[in-house]
């Protein structure tokens, strides 16, 4: 992607905004991860943090990072801000078993910090996730792994594991798909595969499938990318 463009919908005009022109890299993308009433948040050449002011159109620099990010743009979409403390959090994926995580990104200084997961099942083919979740009520991130969910607490910085899927997610046909999202009862709805969706309650501990019909839950589970539940 060369930019982000911004449609108004009482002009029905495009506005485009392109990157800064920076001699030491050609990558010239921007890419949104996440807005505010006031702003939209992204990542520029995946060297910098920028947010567009949505009224004045005014870009901000945030922090330039130390080195080039090197996820795939599908992740960076992914990227979860932490306004209360200040840093932009993004899935550490590695084909190097042990080596996956999520990494902090400061914005006050452009420090980076990664913190890895628990290897659950030497040996699984799938090792790194590509999807996860800010939970503002409990403080933390969900992630769906290829264990299953995992629950990454911002102010210990540690990882939880989710027991009770243990006889789900122990097959070795086990995998996960990459859709995740919270509803407003804080529920955490996940795509797996061959599972399909799952509903996991963190308040019961208790797991369940979205639909009794099983070729229904097969068939509306299969290959989800991206689940978003609104606010009805």
């Amino acid at each position: 992607a060369r930019g982000l463009s911004r449609f108004d919908m009482q002009t029905e005009v495009f506005k485009n905004f392109t990157t800064t022109i920076d001699s030491t890299t050609s990558d010239q993308s921007l890419i949104p991860f996440w807005s505010t009433k006031t702003h939209v948040y992204c990542f520029e050449s995946r060297i910098g943090i920028v947010a567009y002011d949505i009224q004045s159109l005014e870009k901000k620099t945030l922090v330039t990072l130390k080195e080039p990010i090197k996820n795939n743009s599908r992740l960076l979409g992914y990227a979860i801000l932490d306004i209360a403390s200040n840093n932009v959090w993004l899935l550490h994926p590695s084909s190097k078993e042990g080596a996956n995580g999520i990494t902090q990104f400061s914005l006050t200084d452009g420090s980076q910090t990664t913190y890895l997961w628990p290897v659950i099942y030497p040996g699984r083919v799938r090792k790194d996730a590509e999807s996860m979740k800010l939970d503002r009520k409990r403080n933390s991130i969900w992630i769906n792994s290829p264990y299953g969910l995992f629950e990454f607490s911002l102010s210990s910085k540690q990882f939880r594991t989710i027991d009770v899927l243990a006889e789900i997610t122990k097959s070795k046909d086990y995998d996960r798909y990459m859709g995740i999202d919270i509803d407003k009862d804080g529920k955490i709805w996940f795509a797996t595969n061959p599972h399909g969706i799952l509903i996991y309650d963190p308040e019961t501990n208790h797991v369940k499938k979205l639909f009794s019909d099983s070729k229904l839950q097969k068939e509306i589970g299969e290959r989800v990318h991206h689940l978003y539940i609104d606010r009805d």
